[in-house]
C-alpha cells in the first residue's frame, strides 16, 4: 500500500495475496523509503512455478534516518537486487483464462502450465485439456495447483486426461463431485479430494508412484479405492489401499462397514480409517503396529482383536465411543491419547504393555477394570476421568504420570509396590480414596499427589523409604520437617513442631479444615491452604513467605495472623470474602499481583511501614473506597503519594500500642478456650491491669481479670506493664 510517497509492506504482502504464496525477498513489514524509481512484478513461487504477477512500486524519496543505517541499507540493497530480478523474468509470470480455466505458466522452456483457482468458481462437468494455446504458444497442462478447486462446491465431475500433479487439497470441498478421471497421474497431494462427500469410487492408474498423506479423508460415500495391477508402489483389496507387497494398509473407504486385513499386512497406515463411522468390525491376524489416528472417531466399531500388535500409535482409537472390548495380548506400547474418550469401554487387559501414554484412556467412564501387570510407566492424565474404575493393581509400575488417576471417584483401592516417582496430583480428585501405601522405593513424590481425596483419611510410608516419612497418617519428608500432603478427611489439625515447611497443595480443598496453628513454620507453598472452605483463622507466627495462592478462595476465613512475614505471593488471599482485616507488618518486603484480590469483605487494613511499599494486590473498588487504611503516626501524607494506598479513600494514623517497642515478656499471655489468659503478674501486691488493644489501636479491656473471653475473632495486642504480646483469637 502507498501512502505519502512510501511503500507500506504490511504482513499480508509478506505472506502473499489471494491464492498466491510469499514473495521469498520480503521478509519484514513495515514502511521502505528509496531512492529510485522502480517498478517490477513480484515472481511468487510456489514449488511448482510462478503463480501471477504483482507490481510493486518504490517512489522517490529521500531516504529517512534510522538508528541503525547499514540495516536499512542492506535490506534496501536486497530488494532491490530482487526487484531487478522481477523485472527480467516478468514475461514469463503470465497467467491467463481459456475456455473458463486459468492457468499459470510454468515453463517456457517445457511449455507447461498448472490450472489455478481464478475469479469465478468452478461448477459442473469440467474437462482440463491435454494442450492450451496462449500467446500463439501450445502448452502441456501438467499440474493442478494446491487448491485450485478448494471449496467449488458445484463441482460434479473432473477429467485431466494429462495432468500429472494433483496439488494438496486441490479439490478439497468439492462436496458435488462424483467423478474423477485422472489417466496419467504421478502424485497425488495430501488432502487432495479431502471431504468430497459425494465421490464413491477412485481409480488409480498404474502411473501414479506418490499419495502424500491421505487425499481421500472425509469422503464418506467413497466405496472403493481401484489399483491398476501394473502399478508399482500401491495396490489395493477389496476396494482397500495398501502399499504394493499389501504389507501396510494405507486408506480405508468411509463407506467400509467391514474389513478383512490380509496376512500379508504388518502395518495400518496412519489415518487409514479415520472418520470410518460405519465401521463395525476389522480384523487384523499379522499386523503389529497401528499408526497415529488409525481408527480415530469410527463410532460404530464395537470390538477390537489384535492379536500380533506390539504397538498403537497416537490417538489410534480416539472417540471410538462404541468399542466395548479390546484385545491385545502382545501390545507393548500404547500412544498418548490412543483410547481418549472411549466411553463404553468397561474392561481392559493389558498383559504384555510396558508403556502407557498420556492421556491414553482418558474420559473412558466406564472403565472398571485395568490389568497391566508388567507396565512400568503411566503417563500423563492416562486414567484422568475413568469414574468408574473402582481398584488399580500395578506391582510393575515405577513412574506414575501427573493427573494419570485424577478424578477417578469411585477409586478405592491402589496397590503401586514398585513405584519410585508419583507425580503432581497423580490421584487427585479420587474421592473415595480412604488409604494410600507408600512403599521403600518410592523416592519421588512432585507436590500433593493426592488433593482433593475427600475421603483420604491416612497416607502411610513404608519405614524404610528413604525421602519420606508418616505420622499419624500425614505425609511427611524424611526428616518431617516439611509437610508434604495432609488426608483431607482428617480435622484434627496438629502440625508437628519440627515442621518448618508446608508444601504445594498440601491442604488444598481440606473441606473440613477450621482453623490451623503452625507455630515452627517459616514458608507456606503455592495452593497449600486453597479452598479450604471452612478455614475461619490462621496462626502463623513464624511464617517468612506465603507462596502463590495459598490461601485463595478460603471462603469463611476471617482473621489471619502473621507478624513476622516479608512475602507474600501473588494470589495468596484472592477471594477470601469473609476476611474483614487484615495486618501487613513492617517486616514485609513484597507483596505480588493480586494478593488480596477480590476480598471484598475487607473493611480495615493495618500497614506498619514508615515508608510504604509499592505494590498491586488489587484490592477491590469497594474497598479502596470504603475500608479504613490505618497507618503509623506522621506517615498518611507518604502513603497518599505510593500506590495502592493513595487510592484509599480513608486514610487513618493509628496507635498501635508501644507494639514495636514490645519487650520480654514478664507475663505469660495465652489463649485458651477462645479466651485470653494471663499468667504471672509483676509481683505486686496488687492485681496487674491488663490492657486489650485491637489491632487498630482501640481498647477493647481494661481491668485485671486474668481471663478476658467475648471476644471476636482477630488480632489483639496484650499489654500488662511492661509486658507487650500480640495474639489471634
Amino acid at each position: 500500500m502507498f501512502r505519502d510517497d512510501r511503500l507500506y509492506l504490511s504482513m499480508d504482502a509478506v505472506r502473499g495475496c489471494g491464492d498466491c504464496p510469499p514473495c521469498p525477498g520480503f521478509k519484514h513489514s513495515g514502511t521502505y523509503p528509496t531512492e529510485e524509481v522502480l517498478s517490477a512484478s513480484c515472481l511468487l513461487h510456489d514449488g511448482t512455478g510462478i503463480q501471477s504477477s504483482h507490481l510493486f512500486f518504490l517512489h522517490n524519496q529521500p531516504k529517512a534516518p534510522t538508528e541503525d543505517e547499514g540495516r536499512e541499507e542492506m535490506f534496501m540493497k536486497h530488494l532491490f537486487t530482487i526487484l531487478l530480478a522481477l523485472v527480467a523474468t516478468t514475461a514469463s509470470a503470465q497467467t491467463f483464462k481459456v475456455d473458463g480455466i486459468y492457468y499459470n505458466i510454468l515453463s517456457e522452456d517445457d511449455r507447461t502450465v498448472m490450472v489455478i483457482s481464478g475469479a469465478d468458481e468452478y461448477k459442473g462437468d469440467i474437462v482440463i485439456p491435454e494442450e492450451v494455446i496462449y500467446d500463439s504458444k501450445v502448452y502441456l497442462v501438467t499440474t493442478i495447483r494446491d487448491r485450485a478447486f478448494g471449496g467449488c462446491d458445484a463441482l460434479t465431475s473432473v477429467s485431466m486426461p494429462s495432468v500429472t500433479t494433483i496439488g494438496d487439497n486441490a479439490f478439497s470441498g468439492c462436496d458435488a463431485l462424483t467423478s474423477v478421471s485422472m489417466p496419467s497421474v504421478t502424485t497425488i497431494g495430501d488432502r487432495a479430494f479431502y471431504y468430497c462427500s459425494a465421490l464413491t469410487s477412485v481409480d488409480i492408474p498404474a502411473s501414479c508412484t506418490s499419495i502424500a498423506g491421505n487425499p481421500f479423508l472425509g469422503c464418506e460415500s467413497l466405496e472403493e479405492i481401484v489399483v491398476d495391477e501394473n502399478n508399482p508402489n500401491y495396490s489395493s483389496e477389496d476396494g482397500v489401499l495398501y502399499d504394493k507387497n499389501k504389507e501396510t494398509l494405507i486408506y480405508c473407504p468411509l463407506a467400509k462397514t467391514e474389513v478383512n486385513i490380509p496376512s500379508s499386512a504388518t502395518a495400518i497406515g496412519d489415518d487409514a480409517f479415520y472418520g470410518c463411522d460405519a465401521l463395525t468390525s476389522v480384523s487384523m491376524p499379522s499386523v503389529t503396529t497401528i499408526g497415529d489416528r488409525a481408527f480415530y472417531y469410527c463410532s460404530a466399531l464395537t470390538s477390537v482383536s489384535m492379536p500380533s500388535v506390539t504397538t498403537i500409535g497416537f490417538e489410534a482409537f480416539i472417540s471410538c465411543r462404541a468399542l466395548r472390548s479390546v484385545s491385545m495380548p502382545s501390545v507393548t506400547t500404547i500412544g498418548d491419547e490412543a483410547f481418549n474418550y472411549c466411553d463404553g469401554l468397561t474392561s481392559v487387559e493389558m498383559p504384555a504393555v510396558t508403556t502407557i501414554g498420556d492421556e491414553a484412556f482418558y474420559g473412558c467412564s466406564s472403565l472398571t477394570s485395568v490389568s497391566m501387570p508388567v507396565a512400568t510407566t503411566i503417563g500423563d492424565r492416562a486414567f484422568g476421568g475413568c469414574f468408574a474404575l473402582t481398584s488399580v493393581s500395578m506391582p510393575s509400575v515405577t513412574t506414575i504420570g501427573g493427573g494419570a488417576f485424577g478424578g477417578c471417584s469411585t477409586l478405592t483401592s491402589i496397590e503401586m509396590p514398585s513405584v519410585t516417582t508419583i507425580n503432581e496430583m497423580a490421584f487427585s480428585s479420587c474421592y473415595a480414596l480412604t488409604s494410600v501405601n507408600i512403599p521403600a522405593s518410592c523416592t519421588s513424590i512432585v507436590g500433593n499427589s493426592f488433593q482433593e481425596c475427600k475421603s483420604l483419611e491416612e497416607i502411610v510410608v513404608d519405614e524404610n523409604n528413604p525421602n519420606y516419612s508418616s505420622m499419624d497418617g500425614v505425609l511427611y519428608d524424611k526428616d518431617k520437617t516439611t509437610l508434604i500432603g495432609w488426608p483431607a478427611a482428617e480435622d484434627d489439625i496438629d502440625i508437628m513442631p519440627s515442621v518448618t515447611t508446608i508444601g504445594d497443595y498440601a491442604f488444598n480443598y481440606c473441606d473440613g479444615l477450621t482453623s490451623v496453628e503452625m507455630p515452627a513454620v517459616t514458608t507456606i507453598g503455592d495452593y497449600a491452604f486453597s479452598r479450604c472452605n471452612a478455614l475461619t483463622s490462621v496462626s502463623m507466627p513464624s511464617v517468612t513467605t506465603i507462596g502463590f495462592e495459598a490461601f485463595s478462595i478460603c471462603s469463611a476465613l476471617a482473621s489471619v495472623y502473621m507478624p513476622e512475614v516479608t512475602t507474600i505471593d501473588a494470589g495468596a488471599f484472592s477471594r477470601c470474602s469473609a476476611l474483614t482485616s487484615v495486618d501487613i507488618p513492617a517486616s514485609v518486603s513484597m507483596i505480588s499481583w493480586r494478593a488480596f484480590e477480590r476480598c471484598s469483605g475487607l473493611t480495615s487494613v493495618y500497614c506498619h511501614w514508615v515508608e510504604p511499599l509499592e505494590c498491586d494486590p488489587e484490592f477491590t473498588d469497594e474497598v479502596l473506597e470504603n475500608a479504613i487504611l490505618f497507618v503509623p503516626r506522621e506517615t498518611v501524607d507518604a502513603y497518599r503519594s505510593v500506590k495502592p494506598w493513595s487510592d484509599f479513600a480513608n486514610i487513618v494514623e493509628a496507635r498501635y500500642s508501644g507494639i514495636a517497642d514490645a519487650t520480654a515478656p514478664e507475663v505469660v499471655i495465652k489463649v485458651i478456650d477462645g479466651a485470653i489468659t494471663v499468667e504471672g503478674g509483676d509481683g505486686t501486691a496488687s492485681a496487674p491491669v491488663v490492657e486489650v488493644y485491637s489491632a487498630g489501636g482501640v481498647c477493647v479491656y481494661r481491668g485485671t481479670d486474668t481471663v478476658i473471653g467475648g471476644l471476636t475473632h482477630g488480632v489483639y495486642v496484650v499489654k500488662v506493664g511492661g509486658t507487650v504480646q500480640k495474639v489471634a483469637l
